[in-house]
């Protein structure tokens, strides 16, 4: 049973409320208030019953009801390529996927991960298995530690440095402080043009 616009701006909070405590999701209260699913969502923040969905572990149980709509959403951006699932929506500078729910950011391979498997846990990250920051499939994305991801990066597997020096234990300076490596032939290099 569809409301008129104007009965539907006089619909008690507490009915609102009581409506979606019962399981019904934004979307559906909207459907049959016949307003919009973000207005709905927007006077459940502001009465305190919802809070906006985050990535992490402080997804709102309203967040996680609409998941199903969030998996539909996603789905037609995901294309299988080899073994990953290319995410063909909008990406970062760095690579990673991202989409905008409710005028927030998200990073696509923290929500399917989600999804799949469950919050991640605070502390931790997301580790791209396969190597790609554009899959999105949650068999590929492991919940680590920022130092475990780190040292699975390319930067400390790769054999030659960016002109093509060869990493050795003799041509290779490890920064203390950050743990980066550095090739010391470019490093002289540097410091032979600095002083001409």
């Amino acid at each position: 049973m569809h409301m008129n616009k104007a009965a539907s701006r006089q619909q008690p909070g507490d009915q609102l409320a009581a409506m979606y405590r019962g399981g019904m999701s934004c979307a559906a209260i909207a459907k049959q208030i016949g307003r919009s699913r973000s207005a709905v969502y927007e006077r459940l923040v502001r009465m305190g019953v919802s809070r906006r969905p985050k990535c992490g572990p402080h997804w709102s149980h309203a967040a996680m009801s609409e998941a199903v709509e969030l998996h539909k959403y996603l789905s037609y951006r995901i294309w299988p390529r080899g073994d990953c699932w290319e995410w063909r929506g909008s990406r970062r500078a760095d690579g990673y996927g991202i989409v905008t729910l409710l005028k927030t950011s998200h990073r696509v391979h923290r929500l399917t991960y989600e999804i799949a498997k469950g919050s991640i846990p605070v502390g931790l990250e997301i580790d791209h298995l396969c190597r790609h920051r554009w899959c999105v499939r949650p068999s590929h994305l492991e919940v680590v530690t920022h130092h475990e991801n780190a040292l699975r990066g390319d930067r400390h597997t790769k054999i030659f440095c960016p002109r093509g020096h060869r990493f050795t234990p003799e041509t290779t300076y490890v920064k203390s402080t950050t743990g980066h490596r550095e090739c010391r032939i470019c490093i002289q290099l540097r410091n032979r043009a600095r002083c001409r």
